[in-house]
């Protein structure tokens, strides 16, 4: 028996099977201590990384929405969706990093943090980063930008498809002039 047996869940279902289940779970909490609160640090771990990991792909597509539409959009519309990504990425970020704070605190290590993170779906860049206590910088990858022209391409005119082509160009260069205010402020923050 012990701490596999009630972290698996196998007590069989019903009321009365609850309530023994509990009493079981809290008994073999009792008998084991550490290897429930080990336990308990992992799970909460790979919880989060997964919270994680689903904040990071929305907060992408707060932007590949718009960049890929295919309507002319402003560069207002695309500067704001680019602050709102921004600002919804570092909230994703600060979560995680509060998290691996907190496991830390109960004495578990980088090794496992590593181990729990990279089984959580999250990429070996990102733990890097993370375990240093630091936030990548975000750059669009191949497949954003790729995924984001394939939308604005599927239009049914060839003159709509090349006013969109063209537009979107300037989209994707205005992206790269945002990154590159957003990092020069945020060099500027960090060395003052």
């Amino acid at each position: 028996m012990g701490v596999g047996r009630c972290a698996a869940n196998d007590i069989e279902p019903g009321p009365i099977a609850y309530i023994q289940g509990w009493g079981f779970c809290q008994k073999q909490s009792q008998r084991y201590p550490v290897e429930y609160k080990r336990l308990g640090r992992v799970q909460s771990l790979i919880f989060k990384a997964g919270d994680f990991v689903r904040s990071k792909a929305n907060a992408t597509q707060l932007l590949n929405y718009p960049l890929g539409g295919q309507n002319i959009v402003t560069d207002d519309e695309i500067t704001d969706a680019f602050n709102e990504m921004m600002n919804s990425r570092q909230r994703a970020y600060g979560r995680i990093l509060d998290t691996i704070g907190l496991v830390r605190k109960v004495r578990m290590n980088d090794d496992e943090i590593y181990s729990v993170l990279d089984a959580g779906g999250l990429s070996k860049q990102d733990v890097r980063y993370l375990l240093e206590g630091e936030v990548p910088d975000w750059k669009p990858s191949k497949t954003f930008l790729q995924a984001a022209r394939e939308r604005a391409d599927q239009t049914s005119s060839k003159r709509r498809k090349e006013t969109i082509e063209a537009d979107f160009e300037r989209r994707i260069n205005l992206v790269y002039k945002l990154l590159e205010e957003y990092y020069a402020r945020e060099d500027m923050v960090t060395r003052h």
